[in-house]
């Protein structure tokens, strides 16, 4: 039961930095805008991720699962992020490295995700960090012309 416990506390602490991590990035994306209206006029952050639900790290990819619509429950349940909604869109990848790279190019080009969580084994989250990273380079590039 040790370890059950253990995982728990790893992933309330991965979604406690997530939450400041976006916190941050939005407050400096949103600087630009006057907008400080109640948050029903604030549309809501699409937040993605691809999680092993069936496969070989299926059990780890239930419980992140269970945590972060447990993260987003409670986020919503006070406001949001700076008065966003936060909605989440988990793709299962079946733990297949292959699957991991479709569902974050998906994720990031045709869901629009504001914000991606990456994956918890290292054979899923190189494949997941090189999409990311090519995307988040190029939207760098357009913007810094």
């Amino acid at each position: 039961m040790r370890p059950n416990g253990t995982r728990f506390l790893a992933l309330t602490a991965a979604a406690s930095a997530a939450a400041m991590i976006l916190a941050a990035c939005s407050s400096s994306s949103g600087s630009g805008t006057s907008s400080s209206t109640g948050s029903a006029t604030k549309s809501p952050i699409l937040i993605g991720t691809s999680l092993s639900l069936t496969g070989d790290f299926s059990v780890d990819g239930q419980a992140f699962e269970r945590g972060y619509n447990l993260w987003v429950k409670e986020i919503n349940k006070s406001g949001g992020l700076l008065g966003h909604k936060v909605t989440l869109k988990i793709v299962n990848d079946n733990s297949d490295p292959g699957t991991v790279t479709t569902n974050y190019t998906q994720l990031i080009n045709a869901d629009h995700a504001a914000f991606v969580f990456g994956p918890f084994s290292t054979l899923l989250t190189a494949p997941a960090a090189q999409v990311a990273a090519r995307y988040h380079c190029r939207t760098c590039s357009r913007s810094a012309r």
